[in-house]
């Protein structure tokens, strides 16, 4: 049995341990939640032993351990999935490393002190979500990638949500509109909703 380590939230999963507990859905694999609190990430011995910087999430495959969440989705649609989700490899892999981009500008709004960081964040996530919304327009599949659905949509989906919504005062995902019809779509895979009861 796989367990992915995560924070616990009151919803569940945070994004990065959304995003693995979606692929694991999708491939259908037998897996456990396990959540660690913030204390024992940082101070336990034991956790350090799983990840050397001390971060969520971590996947656990028997005696492998794989850390950050864009290795880990690479890890599980190769081993696993037979390469199912990663198509078109290279692209999905740009793609999830653009997604980083999305989530490192929203982690700097979150610890903005001042109006003018606060404002170069936002501006800086809205530029990502523009280059999202601009590849989905020319989508023929309607996912990030043609031929299809892969780790790219996972990855974006997780941080496509309304609580970083309301944080980059975007009154409603309709102003990118490729972003909102690709979010109800990928919203709609039973993988994707079970990710989101957990």
């Amino acid at each position: 049995m796989l367990t992915l380590y995560h924070l616990p939230y009151a919803e569940g999963f945070g994004a990065n341990a959304r995003k693995i507990a979606i692929l694991l859905n999708e491939l259908e694999l037998n897996w456990k939640g396990e959540a660690v609190s913030r204390n024992a990430v940082r101070t336990s011995p034991e956790y350090a032993l799983l990840h050397p910087d001390r971060k969520v999430p971590v996947l656990k495959d028997g005696e492998t351990i794989v850390i950050e969440s864009a290795a880990v989705l690479q890890y599980l649609a190769e081993v696993y999935g037979s390469g199912k989700y990663l198509e078109s490899k290279y692209d999905a892999l740009a793609w999830v490393s653009l997604q980083n981009g999305l989530s490192s500008a929203v982690s700097s709004l979150f610890q903005a002190d001042d109006e003018s960081q606060k404002t170069k964040a936002i501006n800086n996530a809205k530029h990502y979500l523009e280059l999202l919304d601009d590849k989905l327009a020319s989508s023929k599949s309607g996912y990030i990638l043609d031929p299809g659905y892969s780790i790219a949509d996972i990855a974006w989906i997780a941080f496509i949500d309304d609580r970083r919504k309301e944080k980059l005062h975007i009154e409603s995902w309709e102003q990118f509109p490729n972003i909102a019809k690709w979010q109800q779509k990928v919203l709609a895979r039973p993988a994707v909703a079970k990710a989101y009861e957990n």
